[in-house]
């Protein structure tokens, strides 16, 4: 008998999983579509502003679902408010790429722009190694890296990122902190100049020395 419940749990599991699917890519589809009415031109900030106004306006139906199948509560957007960008942002990816690269055409400084075909190429990784010194988390979260030589790499966090530290509870402490960051260069399309660009996705973090911040005392 109880091979039979755990059989019917399995299936009842399976429905749920289905279920979160479905209305997640509806979810994503329709933010999709709102952000293509977003000026490309519009400030940084104002890009941020609409992004997540679409985020929370979108999902608000789906309330109930997110809390359940996801602990995302948008009656505490300021709190579930990351980690719904962060779901959101990576369902992006996949479904409405060149949407996203759009509404974040200012976050990330790559290097001149590829012409051309782009070949079939190994998956291309780069280690960078700097102080944290900007942490963004509008939408999607972004660090950006300080090295020695004075160069700056922003990196995205977009899926799962390999860390001795609990990153998804305790990235914000990694601002002001020395650290090693793997990232994988993806080559992405950009609809505001019409070309390939890298694009530095981050795969692996780890604190190299941390920096003991004064406390101030009356």
């Amino acid at each position: 008998m109880s091979r039979y419940i755990l059989t019917l749990l399995v299936v009842i599991s399976s429905f749920s999983l289905i279920e979160a699917q479905e209305y997640m890519n509806t979810i994503v589809q329709k933010i999709c579509e709102c952000v293509e009415g977003v000026d490309a031109s519009s400030s940084p900030e104002k890009k941020e502003m609409e992004l997540g106004l679409c985020m929370l306006s979108v999902s608000f139906p789906y309330k109930n679902e997110l809390k359940k199948d996801f602990k995302i509560d948008l009656d505490k957007s300021e709190r579930d408010g990351e980690k719904l960008g962060r779901l959101v942002g990576i369902r992006m990816m996949e479904m409405c790429p060149s949407t996203l690269i759009n509404m974040a055409g200012d976050i990330v400084e790559p290097p001149k722009p590829k012409t051309g075909p782009i070949p079939a190429e190994p998956k291309i990784s780069m280690q960078v190694k700097g102080t944290v010194i900007k942490i963004e988390k509008e939408g999607l979260v972004i660090l950006t890296l300080k090295e020695e030589n004075g160069k700056t790499s922003k990196c995205l966090w977009l899926g799962h990122v390999v860390s001795e530290t609990n990153l998804t509870e305790n990235y914000e402490l990694l601002l002001d902190n020395e650290v090693t960051a793997t990232c994988e260069v993806m080559d992405i399309f950009d609809p505001k100049i019409e070309e390939y660009r890298p694009f530095y996705i981050l795969k692996k973090i780890n604190i190299v020395k941390t920096v003991l911040k004064e406390e101030t005392g009356e």
